[in-house]
């Protein structure tokens, strides 16, 4: 019970820190929020939250779909950064520093992740009962890959993927819990804003996407975040 307190208030530092970052290093989260806020501006223009109906018909308008990409590699390098900022503070160097990165763990992590997911990309005709195993087995997969991305991004030049495998599961689990902890409530939160918008007036319509803006680059602090203290817990 004493380890798993120890976890739980682990955690409770990641969301701290996570929202910390507004104020360390607001261009961090404001990253993720202002390409967040842009797709909105577009979908607001093409009508997307008028009604539940307009929501499911224009989901992948080009339009749309033109910034989307951008806003996830926007959020993408925004949890990127949010992890190298506690790993720069703890070494005295600049937050936006990517100096000790050792590369060759980050990519060939990066690249096994990318690997991965192939299986789940819909599209593929998998009978469930295969799905649901390969799904298995590629989430148990990811679980050490994830600690070999961040010993790269951290800068672990010894880094190995037979070493996270053989001893990488406690950090792992740890870095899986605390993602799915935090970005999972948030996630839904993400995907309810959406929801309220539907047919109201303008000035909801707008302060609702300003605060689903700003919730996406919380997203990123915090997950960014966890995933550092996931790998690197802080001293309790």
């Amino acid at each position: 019970m004493k380890a798993l307190g120890r976890e739980l208030r682990r955690f409770l530092v990641c969301l701290c820190d996570g929202v910390s970052l507004f104020w360390l290093a607001p261009a961090i989260p404001l990253l993720a929020a202002v390409f967040e806020f842009a797709q909105h501006v577009v979908e607001i223009r093409i009508g997307l939250l008028a009604s539940r109906e307009s929501f499911k018909a224009l989901a992948f308008d080009p339009q749309r779909m033109a910034f989307g990409y951008p806003k996830i590699a926007a959020v993408w390098l925004s949890m990127l950064l949010a992890s190298r900022f506690w790993a720069n503070r703890a070494a005295g160097r600049a937050w936006w520093s990517f100096a000790t990165v050792a590369w060759r763990p980050f990519c060939l992590g990066m690249a096994l992740t990318l690997i991965l997911s192939i299986p789940m990309l819909p599209g593929l005709g998998l009978p469930p009962a295969i799905y649901l195993a390969v799904s298995l087995v590629t989430l148990l997969a990811t679980i050490p890959v994830m600690v070999l991305v961040m010993a790269g991004l951290l800068g672990d030049r010894d880094a190995t993927l037979a070493g996270v495998f053989r001893h990488g599961w406690g950090k792992g689990l740890r870095i899986f819990a605390f993602t799915m902890l935090a970005a999972v409530p948030l996630q839904i939160l993400h995907q309810a804003d959406h929801v309220w918008a539907f047919g109201k007036a303008a000035p909801v319509v707008w302060a609702l996407m300003t605060f689903d803006a700003l919730l996406v680059g919380a997203m990123a602090a915090i997950v960014g975040t966890a995933v550092h203290h996931g790998y690197a817990p802080p001293d309790l």
